[in-house]
């Protein structure tokens, strides 16, 4: 994530954005001055409701970390039944089993993260369907240039 300077149009006034590195930003485009009150248009926002067909993520958490923790899980324990390990062997499976553990820590932390952003993504995914309703916020995003599916239009 970076942040972005940006400046209303009107007043000039200037705030940040975060701005995920090579993704698009999912948000309400039109943007409330918090200065001067005046609403403006910003393009590089993209409404949700109209590019995610449903709010349904898939888990992208099994990844890596579970790979790793069952590689390491199956050398420890062939590492450990053999007789007469070299002390360098004791080395990799300590350093193994220390890593197994912090694949473990990270794969549950990044388990919490994504439900946390996919309950989020959801409420963003409503809150943008409700906005879509409105046939006054449509015009506003048709005015500046945003396609809008034929099925809002109804």
């Amino acid at each position: 994530m970076e942040y972005v300077d940006k400046r209303c149009p009107y007043c000039k006034y200037k705030y940040l954005v975060r701005i995920p590195k090579n993704q698009k930003i999912y948000g309400c485009p039109v943007i409330t001055c918090k200065s001067c009150g005046q609403q403006f248009f910003d393009k590089d926002y993209i409404e949700p409701g109209l590019r995610i067909v449903g709010a349904n993520y898939p888990d992208k958490t099994f990844s890596w970390n579970w790979t790793l923790f069952i590689f390491d899980g199956l050398f420890v324990a062939y590492d450990y039944n053999m007789p007469y390990l070299h002390p360098l062997e004791y080395l990799i499976g300590s350093i193994l089993i220390i890593l197994t553990i912090h694949s473990v820590i990270n794969t549950l932390d990044q388990r919490n993260t994504y439900k946390i952003n996919l309950a989020k993504a959801k409420t963003d995914y409503q809150e943008s369907l409700n906005r879509l309703s409105n046939k006054e916020y449509l015009l506003l995003l048709q005015k500046n240039g945003v396609e809008i599916p034929n099925k809002f239009l109804q």
